[in-house]
């Protein structure tokens, strides 16, 4: 093929691609505010944004096990907005540590209250982990967070001596 016919089917396939572009899309692209490129189709066109540049910020300080947890399916990558928490498995072991290290009954309750997982069921198993007997007339949520937070300040001097 000579260079003339190169050139004549090179222009032809630039008229193809120019062709849906708009008059003010020409426009920037020949001012140089805007470029023509090949997408592949597993790409796709993203505004440029702060956002975006601190996500792939973020992205790029993963580790290379992290990055392969991602790939895998393994793990995953969630927005949290501010004052959003990161909820994993039940440990009641852990909770009941928890509650032990904090000072007063109010904060004791609070902890308690916010936790979504805290239902009656999972109260009494924390009482349990800390030897606490529940009687029976002691059923729902308040009165089982009540029971915990008073008996562990009441029990706090016990083994403060330990």
């Amino acid at each position: 093929m000579s260079e003339a016919a190169n050139l004549s089917a090179a222009l032809m396939l630039l008229a193809k691609a120019v062709k849906p572009l708009s008059d003010e899309d020409l426009k920037l692209v020949t001012a140089g505010q805007a470029k023509l490129t090949v997408l592949y189709p597993d790409q796709q066109v993203v505004q440029k944004s702060k956002a975006l540049t601190q996500a792939l910020k973020f992205l790029g300080q993963l580790s290379d096990h992290e990055l392969s947890l991602i790939e895998s399916g393994q793990a995953k990558l969630a927005l949290l907005r501010k004052g959003d928490k990161i909820l994993s498995a039940l440990d009641i072991a852990e909770v009941a540590a928890q509650i032990t290290k904090l000072g007063a009954e109010d904060e004791i309750i609070r902890f308690l209250d916010d936790d979504s997982r805290l239902n009656p069921t999972n109260l009494k198993k924390i009482a349990a982990e800390l030897n606490i007997g529940v009687p029976a007339a002691v059923k729902g949520k308040a009165e089982l967070q009540l029971l915990i937070a008073q008996t562990v300040v009441r029990d706090r001097g016990r083994w403060s001596w330990r």
